[in-house]
């Protein structure tokens, strides 16, 4: 039998934020980008929902799993850092980790389930104050 593990606390909202994606051999950012609603935030991830599982070719989920061959880059909209008073240009490097479809009708249909690799805690900390 195994133990239950508990989850992080979570934070409800709806911000948006563009979702674009870097080639870890290269380094190189994809051209284009998508706009995603976090539906829910915990100091290790984030649930994400988005209109389309491609970018220029690139299945957001398949390559970014574990990091295979690219890195979910997150961007929180302007008017949101403004908030927080972060930087503008401020990014979250993610990797996903599970992924679903939703079933209500949304046009952001596709939800993903990403885990976040860097700058996670301060972005966490402002929005727990929000």
């Amino acid at each position: 039998m195994t133990g239950f593990t508990m989850r992080n606390h979570r934070i409800q909202t709806d911000f948006k934020l563009k979702v674009r994606l870097r080639e870890n051999r290269t380094g190189k950012i994809i051209d284009g980008e998508l706009t995603a609603i976090v539906v829910n935030l915990s100091k290790n991830g984030a649930n994400i929902r988005i209109s389309k599982l491609f970018l220029n070719r690139t299945h957001l989920f398949f390559s970014t799993l574990q990091r295979h061959t690219h890195t979910l880059i997150l961007e929180p909209a302007q008017p949101l850092l403004d908030k927080l008073r972060f930087d503008a240009g401020f990014k979250i490097d993610a990797q996903s980790v599970w992924m679903d479809k939703a079933t209500d009708g949304s046009t952001f249909p596709f939800i993903i389930g990403v885990e976040f690799m860097d700058n996670q805690k301060v972005f966490f900390s402002a929005m727990q104050q929000q």
